[in-house]
């Protein structure tokens, strides 16, 4: 589990469960928050600059209330935290971006 995963799930109440995808940019996780019975993902990035324009391209996205882009589900922003570089948003079922 990466350090900086660990660490926003503990400052959220969260539990990390299974790996939904990984890249050259970091880890995508289930995140379970018990109080809310509900599952999201969160991806923690390796470095700053990826984490960056990945969070500015959710943040344009939910601006504009995209949802859906030429038949895919877009995932939906949550929050971020940008010391630990993480990014929250919802599971969407395939096809998704």
């Amino acid at each position: 589990m990466p350090p900086n995963a660990s660490a926003y799930a503990a400052h959220h109440r969260l539990q990390l469960a299974e790996r939904l995808g990984f890249g050259i940019h970091g880890i995508i996780l289930v995140a379970e928050d018990n109080s809310k019975a509900g599952k999201t993902a969160i991806k923690a990035h390796r470095a700053v600059e990826p984490y960056l324009r990945e969070r500015a391209a959710y943040e344009r996205l939910k601006e504009a209330r995209v949802t859906e882009m030429l038949g895919f589900h877009v995932p939906q922003l949550i929050r971020t935290d940008d010391p630990l570089r993480i990014i929250e948003m919802t599971i969407v079922t395939r096809p998704f971006v």
